[in-house]
């Protein structure tokens, strides 16, 4: 990984330093794991529920997509997630769509800086 895309990666919020002590320092590893978050499906099941108003399944695609971020260390995408998350847990739709949106803003900037690696 270049410099320029660690600092890529840490001015949008990532904990690349985080992500890499969890994988032991291999860097390797770090851009490999990094590139296979590009293939997850977990943003594509939560949007599309939200879309189909399928509230439960938008709340698994929730759960696992903060679950896949925070592992990574993407946390600006994990922290809107769970905004997300905890509205589809308490039932709440009110502002749901204008909070997907941040998610989804969050979730297309960080896979552009991913496909970078």
């Amino acid at each position: 990984m270049t410099e320029e895309i660690r600092k890529k990666m840490e001015d949008q919020g990532m904990d690349v330093k985080g992500a890499l002590g969890r994988m032991m320092g291999n860097e390797t590893l770090f851009v490999r794991i990094m590139k296979k978050f590009l293939d997850d499906k977990s943003y594509d099941k939560l949007k599309e529920a939200l879309e189909a108003k399928d509230y439960d399944a938008a709340f698994e695609g929730a759960h696992a997509l903060k679950g896949v971020a925070g592992n990574l260390g993407l946390n600006p995408l994990m922290e809107a997630d769970i905004v997300v998350l905890e509205k589809l847990r308490h039932k709440e739709t009110a502002g749901l769509e204008e909070d997907f949106k941040k998610v989804e803003e969050l979730y297309v900037e960080t896979c552009e800086i991913l496909k970078e690696l």
